[in-house]
């Protein structure tokens, strides 16, 4: 059963932008609400090193913390280090 679900939540989120106003409802990794769409699909080697991927876009500017694992590949940090530039200009309201 959460197999079809999960599934579906994919499909449903590959057709779909969010507003992210507060972040309190986005997923960081999974929502398409940056302009390169969901991050674990254009940053898929940054992604590979989270440890939890279901953050919101909100848990992750209050801490700052991508929760990644140690050492990461050079194609991981050349990553980490685009999407920092890509959200110093984002404002939560």
């Amino acid at each position: 059963m959460w197999k079809i679900i999960n599934d579906e939540l994919t499909a449903y989120r590959s057709i779909t932008t969010v507003s992210v106003r507060d972040g309190a409802s986005t997923s960081f990794w999974y929502d398409d609400w940056l302009p390169d769409g969901p991050l674990y699909l254009s940053h898929a080697a940054l992604f590979s090193h989270t440890t939890r991927a279901n953050r919101s876009v909100q848990s992750v500017f209050q801490s700052f913390d991508l929760c990644l694992r140690p050492r990461l590949t050079n194609a991981a940090s050349a990553q980490l280090a685009s999407l920092l530039l890509c959200l110093q200009d984002i404002i939560l309201q």
